[in-house]
């Protein structure tokens, strides 16, 4: 019996990085829909939601993280220096989040973004 259920994904950071590596493997697993899109950079934004038919957009983190139902996927495509700041606020919110290396600038900030996993996760227990 198949599912239509479907593992949401928001990706963070329309640039090179999510145009040419992330989005194109989300888009080729059949039990992920991609479903919002964050960058400041609004013709980044627009260009690359129309190209891979993403529906809802955000030049704001926190408005994506808020409007976005728990348990959605938070994959980051920014600069490691945002890292921490991104990936502590969705964990905080309730999402899982992917983070490419290097996770973060330093080991305080990686620690950080860990001991943030791990309250949520015991919490979740």
């Amino acid at each position: 019996m198949k599912s239509n259920w479907k593992i949401p994904v928001a990706v963070v950071g329309a640039g090179n990085v999510a145009r040419t590596a992330h989005l194109p493997v989300w888009k080729k697993i059949p039990e992920v829909e991609l479903v919002a899109l964050c960058d400041t950079n609004r013709k980044n934004l627009e260009s690359a939601a129309k190209q891979w038919r993403i529906p809802y957009t955000y030049t704001d983190f926190d408005a994506l993280i808020e409007q976005q139902k728990e348990g959605t996927i938070i994959d980051i495509c920014t600069p490691p220096s945002t890292h921490k700041q991104f990936a502590t606020r969705a964990l905080e919110a309730g999402h899982h989040v992917v983070l490419e290396k290097p996770i973060a600038m330093s080991m305080d900030e990686n620690a950080e973004i860990f001991n943030c996993y791990q309250k949520k996760r015991r919490s979740c227990s």
